[in-house]
């Protein structure tokens, strides 16, 4: 496999890895002013592309920059993905406490 076909490679499976960057987590607490659970959405990162530095390798500066910028724009795709659910989703759990909420 010559460099160029690796690096294509490289670049299509950060493509596809794009939801994984910036993942949406839901943390359960007891609500103490309701009976009931408290739901909320984080946005928490996965930490996938820590190791760029291992990737890029001082021989090829051209492939390097063409990484880092193939990762910073799947970075950016997960965040506004992942973003747009954590608030939709923590919009939805607020519309279902104060429906269920009783004070």
């Amino acid at each position: 496999m010559n460099n160029r076909v690796a690096q294509r490679f490289t670049l299509l499976c950060l493509l596809f890895l794009q939801a994984c960057v910036y993942v949406p987590r839901t943390h359960v607490t007891r609500d103490p002013d309701c009976i009931g659970l408290l739901h909320h959405m984080t946005l928490e990162t996965d930490g996938q592309f820590n190791d760029f530095h291992v990737l890029c390798n001082s021989s090829n500066q051209d492939a390097c920059a063409a990484l880092l910028v193939a990762g910073g724009a799947v970075a950016a795709t997960s965040f506004i993905i992942s973003g747009s659910i954590v608030m939709a989703g923590n919009v939805v759990y607020w519309m279902e406490r104060q429906a269920n909420c009783k004070r």
